[in-house]
């Protein structure tokens, strides 16, 4: 043997440095170079921890699975991503084992998803778990500078927040709505620079028409009242969105959408 491969998909530390130990003491008794080859595998939604360490599904029960950091058991399943959970609906399939054991979702509260088993099996920690029609992939990078650009000009001709839109734009792929959330107000400081530079050059040629304290389109007292307050409030903010259960997240972003176009209606008269 040439090469010893070590799985590190599953075990821990201890485990993996004790298997090294082993294969270096039998390669010197034999004489001769044996490389170890780590097996690190991409990320993947895994089980967590498990008391006993191999628990029964069986079908007809139900099972929770759940984003928190504990031990769980045959009723309370933990898993590694809370993003797999945020993307499920009442009705998805969600397969542990690597397909061998099947799920139902029942319903979905915020880190935790209530499941009927449809098909049983046994469930060690570790185990792969997908959800088969839940995609999270973004489209092609061409796509999304697309997709960029046109968030860009439609919120400064709107005046509409590139956020407000861009959510639609990552719900529409899959992702769920605190990550369209939290990626929108991330995106927020560069749009806002690029969106305010702009503001300014086009108002550059209209000063003799702007009111006191105006950089272009800017209001000076406008930025100096909103920004603290938006500074202050926006860690609220992104406390409570991760806080809400995924459909009242939903809810509130659609009927904030509709006060806006209501806003533009009533303009218009």
């Amino acid at each position: 043997m040439d090469v010893a491969r070590l799985n590190f998909s599953y075990g821990d530390a201890d485990q993996h440095r004790q298997a090294a130990g082993r294969v270096r003491e039998a390669a010197r008794a034999a004489g001769r170079h044996v490389a170890l080859l780590q097996d690190l595998q991409g990320p993947k939604v895994r089980a967590g921890t498990l008391e006993p360490p191999v628990v029964s599904l069986v079908r007809g029960r139900q099972v929770t699975l759940t984003a928190q950091p504990l031990t769980g058991n045959a009723a309370l399943v933990p898993i590694s991503h809370r993003q797999l959970i945020d993307t499920l609906l009442p009705g998805d399939r969600v397969l542990l084992a690597d397909g061998q054991i099947e799920l139902r979702v029942v319903e979905v509260r915020g880190t935790e998803a209530r499941c009927t088993i449809a098909r049983g099996g046994l469930l060690e920690a570790r185990k792969g778990v997908i959800a088969p029609g839940r995609g999270t992939d973004l489209p092609a990078p061409w796509l999304m500078r697309l997709y960029g650009f046109g968030i860009g000009l439609a919120g400064s001709l709107m005046g509409v927040s590139g956020g407000s839109l861009s959510n639609m734009v990552l719900t529409l792929y899959g992702k769920s709505i605190h990550q369209a959330v939290a990626t929108s107000a991330g995106l927020g400081v560069p749009v806002t620079i690029v969106g305010t530079l702009g503001y300014i050059l086009a108002g550059s040629s209209h000063y003799d028409q702007l009111p006191p304290l105006s950089l272009g389109f800017v209001s000076l007292i406008g930025v100096a009242l909103m920004a603290p307050v938006s500074s202050f409030t926006a860690p609220y903010g992104a406390r409570l969105a991760h806080r809400l259960p995924r459909r009242a997240l939903e809810v509130l972003f659609a009927c904030f959408l509709l006060l806006i176009s209501l806003r533009f209606v009533v303009s218009t008269l």
